[in-house]
């Protein structure tokens, strides 16, 4: 494989969904990575325990220089966000964004997991973010993925109803995306973009 481009990595909004998955991504190739939770998260109590790749500190996201200082003390290159879309916590992309710039972070990955974000309506602050962090100068990776294949049934109303409900004639094309596969590529890009944006 490729020699590793980035060398350090942390992540914020280390949730169930994909958070989580991605550390254990990044844990199972043996690369270390940083948890930055907030002071009050459960949510580091389904990290290993043990692992010595794995590193969790609590920080206040709404906090520019507290993040900038974490990431500058741990050196850190990549700052990997997977905040969640809903309960305003997509505002403190751009606090992360400032936080990432100021500490010298190479490449930020926000939440944009799902589909690609549009202008105006739900999911905007997407959009604006990728603007924002453009405008300060801030390289970024962004994820599209399409739905999460775990929400499909959910969307189908598959549990509630016991039948696959399909809206309109189901010609409308989809793009699914298992959770394991994008924390996967997520892991192995961050630490072998050449090896992979080669094939």
């Amino acid at each position: 494989m490729s020699e590793a481009l980035f060398k350090s990595f942390a992540i914020v909004g280390a949730g169930p969904h994909i958070g989580i998955p991605i550390v254990k991504a990044f844990l199972a190739i043996g690369v270390p990575i940083l948890v930055i939770a907030r002071p009050t998260s459960t949510n580091t109590s389904a990290l290993p325990s043990d692992d010595p790749n794995l590193k969790v500190v609590r920080a206040d996201y709404t906090s520019a220089p507290e993040i900038s200082t974490i990431l500058r003390e741990n050196k850190i290159e990549v700052l990997i966000s997977t905040v969640t879309l809903f309960f305003g916590a997509l505002a403190v992309q751009n606090v992360l964004a400032d936080a990432a710039k100021a500490a010298g972070v190479k490449l930020f990955i926000p939440s944009e997991f799902g589909t690609a974000p549009p202008a105006t309506g739900l999911g905007h602050e997407k959009h604006d973010l990728a603007i924002y962090a453009k405008s300060i100068g801030l390289p970024t990776l962004r994820v599209y993925n399409g739905v999460f294949d775990e929400f499909v049934p959910w969307l189908a109303a598959l549990t509630e109803t016991g039948k696959f409900h399909i809206v309109n004639k189901g010609e409308t094309p989809g793009s699914f995306t298992a959770t394991p596969d994008v924390a996967g590529y997520v892991g192995s890009y961050s630490y072998y973009p050449t090896a992979i944006s080669s094939t």
